[in-house]
């Protein structure tokens, strides 16, 4: 038999292969509006709709989806965020991306807005008058002004 041997242009070539599918993942993603999440073993499709909010956890993410499901990711929230191409989910903090059409109410003197599926996350001061310009204009949504 013959031995296979890898060198280190081969490995490299293997890791741009990789890296470019990757890229191509993304892009089919996007297109379709949708993410691939690798969940339990499983890779799972999921609608972005779907997603109420996306938490970092250091270099891990949890996403909450509309169904109640929790599924933790080895992926950061910077790379959620460059991976998914829907307007609906906005950065309203370091530590959170959420979905416009979940948003329940926003309490201004917390920082803090309140999702469905009782999920809540809390934006920074810096970004109080953002939230306040891309969320409050929607009629449906109860600002609490205490």
């Amino acid at each position: 038999m013959e031995s296979l041997t890898i060198t280190q242009s081969s490995a490299g070539h293997l890791r741009q292969l990789n890296r470019k599918i990757g890229d191509l993942n993304i892009e089919c993603q996007q297109l379709n509006n949708k993410i691939m999440v690798f969940n339990n073993g499983i890779h799972q499709l999921i609608p972005t709709d779907q997603i109420i909010m996306i938490q970092s956890e250091s270099n891990y993410s949890k996403i909450f989806l509309a169904d109640g499901a929790k599924i933790m990711t080895s992926k950061t929230l910077k790379s959620w965020q460059n991976a998914i191409d829907n307007p609906k989910l906005i950065r309203i903090h370091a530590s959170y991306l959420i979905h416009q059409d979940h948003i329940v109410s926003i309490d201004k003197k917390e920082h803090e807005i309140s999702l469905t599926g009782s999920c809540s996350a809390k934006y920074g001061r810096d970004q109080a008058k953002y939230v306040s310009h891309i969320l409050c204009h929607k009629s449906r949504i109860k600002s609490i002004q205490t």
